[in-house]
């Protein structure tokens, strides 16, 4: 496997997500630029796009995304890696501001 496009910054940030009208729960372990690996426990069938509530300061970003690799712990499903699709200049901004602390 080839090396990622943009470095991946540890996270625990937690956000809601929606496929469908099916609303899950789950916990941003690492993102960068154009992704973000969502710790959760998935329910199939799961569509392939998904919008994602983040918070951020005293706002909120919705991000949409793609679905493109399943984590999995044994034999269960435990989280999904997405592709975020067109990410907004708000969530650019959120990871330049991530890049400069200091502790990432």
């Amino acid at each position: 496997m080839g090396e990622r496009a943009f470095k991946r910054i540890p996270a625990n940030i937690e956000v809601i997500f929606f496929s469908g009208t099916q609303e899950y729960y789950g916990t941003v372990t690492n993102l960068s630029e154009k992704g973000m690996f969502i710790n959760t426990e998935v329910n199939f069938p799961l569509q392939q796009r998904l919008k994602v509530l983040m918070p951020w300061q005293a706002d909120t970003l919705w991000l949409h995304a793609r679905v493109r690799s399943f984590g999995t712990s044994g034999n269960i499903y435990n989280g999904i890696g997405v592709e975020l699709v067109s990410p907004s200049l708000r969530y650019l901004e959120f990871i330049g501001d991530l890049r400069t602390d200091k502790r990432f």
